[in-house]
C-alpha cells in the first residue's frame, strides 16, 4: 500500500503515520479515530485524505473512500496516485464507464511503485485494455521486483492475447519461484495438450493431497490434474480426480439450486410482451447481436466468427443488461428487497424504452462505432424475453450443443465465481433440464426472433452454418469469418486458448470417454424426454 507521508515533522503527517500504525496493529477503532481527526483538523492536507480513502477502501466503505479521494483530488488535481485510487474505487463499485474515463486520463509514466503498476494493470484488464495491462505488468518484471504472482499476472494476460509461448515461459518462471502456485499449474494445464514427456501429473497429484495448501488450491490442482490425465488418455483417473475436486469446490459454495430453478420456472411461465411496432423516437436495439446459451456451448466461437466481419465489433461479456434491470427495479421500488420470482414479473412490466436506454447508456463507452456489436454474456438466456420486448430490432443468436457434451464440458471447467450449479453432476443436470424448458418457452413464444446455431453443424460445416447466421444478422457473408483463429482480439473466457485454433471437430462426443460415469446423467435426461446424445 502507498502511504504518502511527505513531511513526518508536521502534526498532520505524524497523525497520518499513527493511523497506519494502528491499522497495522489491528486496532481498527483507533485507526478510524485518527482518520476522523486527520480529515477534520487538516482538511487542506491532501495526503491525509488519500490515507483516509485507503483506510475506507480496506474496510470496504467505498462511499467514504470515494468522498475522501475526491477531496484529495480537489487539492492536487493532477496526482496520478490519487487518480489511480479513484480508478480503483470505480472498479470496485462497477462504474466501468467512469473507470475507463479515469484511466484514459491517467499518466502511466508517473507510476513508480509495484503497487501502483499492478493496480493500474489490474484495472486495465477490467476495461479490456489488455495490451496496456501487459505493458504495466511487465514493467514490474523489468524493474527486478517480480515474484511468482508477477509472472502469473503476465502469463494470464498473455493467454488472453493469444501469446501462448510467452504465457508458457512466464508460468515456468512462476512455478520455479513457487511450485505450489496451483492457479499457475491450472493455467499451464490448459495452454496446450499434455504428453508423456511434458506434463505436471506428479506435482499435481501431490498437491491434491497436500493439506498445507488451501482448499481452493487443492481444487485448482484437481481440475488441472483431471485435464492432463484426459490428455494422456487415463480417463478413469481423470474423472476420479475431477469428481473429488468438484465436490470440494461445491462444499465451499453457499448455493441453493432450488432458487435458480424457481426463477427459471417463473421465466418459463411469463408471456413475452412483444411490441407491435417500432418506436422511432428511441433506440430499438438496432445493431445489437446477443449471442447466448449455456457456457461451453460455443458462444465464444460464434462471437469470434461474427467479429471477424468488417462491420461487427464484440463488447465481450458485459453484465450490462442484468445490471440495467436490477438498477431499474431498485429505483422503481425505492431499494426494497424483492423476491427473485417477483422480480421476474416486475421486470417483464418495465417500460421497454427504459430498459433499452439504460442498457445503451451502460455499453456506450464500449462501442467503437461499427455497424453492429455483439454482447455475448451467456447468462442473457435468462433475459431473452426482455431483449425481445425492449429491443425489437436486436438479433438473438442461441447456441445449441449435444447435452452430454455441454454438460461434461461445464462440469470439468473451474469457473470464477459464476455457474455455482456446475460442481455437482446431479445439480448440473437438473439445471440443464430447467434450461431446456426455458429455451422451449422462448422458441414457442417468438421463434422468428431467435436464430439457432448447432455447435456440431458449425464445426462440421462452417461455411454452410455461418452464411445463414450472417444473413439473420443483416450482414453479407465475408470469407474471413471462417477463420476466427486470425481474430487478434483478446479473449478472457474459458475458451481463450481454444479460440486461437482453426475451427475443428475435436470437442464432439468427448463424453464417450466417460459414458459409464455419466450414466446417472443419461438416465435423468431420458426421464425428462431429452435425447442425451443430440440436441
Amino acid at each position: 500500500m502507498d502511504n504518502l507521508v511527505k513531511n513526518p515533522t508536521t502534526d498532520a503527517s505524524l497523525l497520518e503515520a499513527s493511523l497506519w500504525e494502528a491499522f497495522d496493529a489491528g486496532d481498527i477503532a483507533l485507526a478510524l479515530r485518527h482518520a476522523k481527526q486527520l480529515s477534520g483538523d487538516y482538511p487542506q492536507y491532501a495526503s491525509g485524505w488519500y490515507s483516509v480513502s485507503q483506510l475506507a477502501y480496506q474496510l470496504k466503505n467505498f462511499k467514504l473512500a470515494t468522498q475522501a479521494i475526491e477531496n484529495a483530488l480537489k487539492l492536487v488535481p493532477h496526482s496520478s496516485v490519487y487518480q489511480l485510487q479513484l480508478a480503483n474505487l470505480q472498479g470496485a463499485s462497477g462504474a466501468i464507464a467512469s473507470l475507463r474515463n479515469t484511466l484514459e486520463h491517467l499518466d502511466l509514466t508517473t507510476l513508480v511503485t509495484r503497487y501502483q503498476l499492478e493496480t493500474a494493470a489490474r484495472l486495465m484488464v477490467v476495461i479490456d485494455d489488455h495490451r496496456r495491462a501487459l505493458m504495466l505488468y511487465e514493467q514490474v518484471i523489468d524493474r527486478g521486483e517480480a515474484d511468482a504472482q508477477s509472472y502469473f499476472n503476465v502469463a494470464t494476460v498473455c493467454r488472453f492475447l493469444g501469446l501462448l509461448d510467452r504465457a508458457s515461459e512466464m508460468l515456468s518462471r512462476c512455478l520455479r519461484e513457487d511450485p505450489k502456485h496451483t492457479a499457475a499449474r491450472l493455467l499451464d494445464a490448459g495452454l496446450r495438450k499434455k504428453t508423456t514427456d511434458d506434463n505436471q501429473v506428479a506435482a499435481l497429484t501431490a498437491l491434491t493431497g497436500d493439506y498445507e495448501v488451501t482448499p481452493r488450491a487443492r481444487v485448482e490442482a484437481g481440475f488441472a490434474l483431471a485435464k492432463e490425465l484426459e490428455d494422456l488418455g487415463d480417463y478413469k483417473a481423470s474423472f476420479s480426480y475431477l469428481s473429488l475436486a468438484a465436490t470440494l469446490r461445491r462444499q465451499h459454495i453457499n448455493y441453493n439450486l432450488s432458487n435458480d430453478l424457481a426463477t427459471i420456472a417463473e421465466l418459463a411461465s411469463t408471456p413475452v410482451q412483444v411490441p407491435k411496432a417500432m418506436q422511432e423516437e428511441r433506440w430499438n436495439g438496432e445493431g445489437a447481436i446477443f449471442v447466448l446459451g449455456l457456457p461451453r456451448s460455443g458462444t465464444t466461437l460464434v462471437d469470434r466468427i461474427l467479429s471477424m466481419h468488417s462491420d461487427v465489433e464484440s463488447i465481450g461479456e458485459p453484465n450490462a443488461l442484468p445490471m440495467s434491470l436490477n438498477r431499474l427495479l431498485v429505483e422503481q421500488h425505492a431499494g426494497r428487497k424483492i423476491d427473485r420470482c417477483r422480480a421476474v414479473q416486475l421486470a417483464s412490466e418495465l417500460p421497454g424504452n427504459a430498459v433499452a436506454s439504460r442498457y445503451l447508456s451502460m455499453i456506450q463507452p464500449l462501442l467503437k462505432g461499427q455497424k453492429c456489436f455483439i454482447d455475448k454474456l451467456p447468462l442473457n438466456y435468462l433475459n431473452v424475453g426482455l431483449i425481445a420486448s425492449a429491443m425489437p430490432s436486436a438479433k438473438i443468436v442461441l447456441l445449441e450443443r449435444a447435452p452430454l457434451d455441454v454438460i461434461y464440458a461445464i462440469y470439468k471447467t473451474l469457473f470464477e465465481d459464476v455457474y455455482p450449479f456446475s460442481y455437482d453432476l446431479v445439480e448440473l443436470t437438473r439445471y440443464y433440464i430447467a434450461y431446456r424448458a426455458l429455451v422451449a418457452h422462448w422458441l414457442k413464444e417468438m421463434p422468428e426472433r431467435i436464430h439457432r446455431v448447432s455447435y456440431e453443424s458449425l464445426v462440421s460445416n462452417p461455411t454452410a452454418t455461418i452464411e445463414p447466421l450472417t444473413a439473420f444478422c443483416g450482414l453479407e457473408f465475408e470469407a474471413a469469418m471462417v477463420h476466427p483463429e486470425h481474430n487478434e482480439a483478446a479473449s478472457t473466457t474459458a475458451s481463450a486458448t481454444q479460440v486461437r485454433q482453426p475451427i475443428h471437430r475435436g470437442s464432439i462426443e468427448r463424453w464417450r470417454c466417460y459414458e459409464k460415469e455419466l450414466e446417472p446423467v443419461i438416465q435423468m435426461l431420458r426421464n425428462e424426454g431429452i435425447d442425451p446424445y443430440h440436441y
